[in-house]
């Protein structure tokens, strides 16, 4: 789900004129979920635990897998968030 809005979001050739958002708007939108998403996998890989969505707490290899699936997830929509913006 993520992937695809990813990519919808991405994919603006026609979409900015429909929607109305600028490249520039978008590109924010990636920045701070990025960040946000590197926030958590960070805090997760130094804690040695996270939570899912539902509130389960996993320790050990599982988290490690979590959260640092989340750090990779967060760096490349903070890469592509910066280059919206700068790119425009």
């Amino acid at each position: 789900m993520l992937i695809a809005l990813i990519t919808a979001l991405q994919n603006d050739v026609d979409a900015s004129s429909e929607s109305g958002f600028s490249p520039e708007l978008k590109g924010g939108l990636f920045l701070v979920l990025g960040l946000v998403l590197v926030f958590f996998g960070v805090r997760g890989l130094r804690r040695g635990t996270t939570k899912d969505k539902f509130g389960h707490e996993y320790t050990g290899g599982k988290a490690k897998l979590m959260s640092g699936s989340r750090l990779v997830i967060g760096l490349v929509l903070v890469v592509l968030g910066l280059y919206r913006v700068v790119a425009g």
